[in-house]
């Protein structure tokens, strides 16, 4: 195979895998372990409509990948509705979180080796993250 292929290709794989969630968080309406996520957000580079239909046949009840190039007023309206912004938003607010855990905790590079080390390496930095948050919190004075 020459080059990367299309990131188009490689988004249905995604929802094959086993969905993390945290049995103390059942509570919050984490999904079980196994389960298919009830929302799926991504950039727009991974829209077409392969995907989600794809997303869809496999129980995914909201896509929100932008569509760029769409004519049609329905897709618009779609993409104006609350739960799609919602889910942009989230989107978004991950990839700030992945960016400040790898300038402000060095996670650009792993110096562990192997799956059990990248794991580590990045839970460790979720850890300092957090600590930091929480001291933030800490030494905020009430009004």
């Amino acid at each position: 195979m020459e080059g990367n292929p299309s990131v188009v290709l490689n988004v249905l794989p995604i929802f094959y895998w086993p969905v993390f969630s945290c049995p103390s968080l059942a509570g919050f309406g984490c999904p079980p372990r196994g389960c298919t996520p009830r929302i799926v957000a991504g950039d727009a580079a991974f829209y077409s409509a392969a995907n989600e239909k794809g997303a869809h046949a496999r129980g995914v009840k909201r896509v929100c990948v932008p569509n760029r190039n769409t004519k049609s007023a329905e897709r618009k309206r779609e993409q104006k509705k609350r739960w799609f912004k919602q889910g942009q938003k989230w989107r978004t607010g991950c990839e700030g979180r992945i960016s400040v855990l790898k300038r402000r905790h060095g996670l650009r590079r792993c110096l562990y080796k192997g799956d059990d080390g990248m794991k580590r390496w990045v839970g460790l930095g979720v850890i300092a993250d957090n600590l930091i948050h929480i001291g933030d919190a800490l030494t905020e004075t009430p009004i």
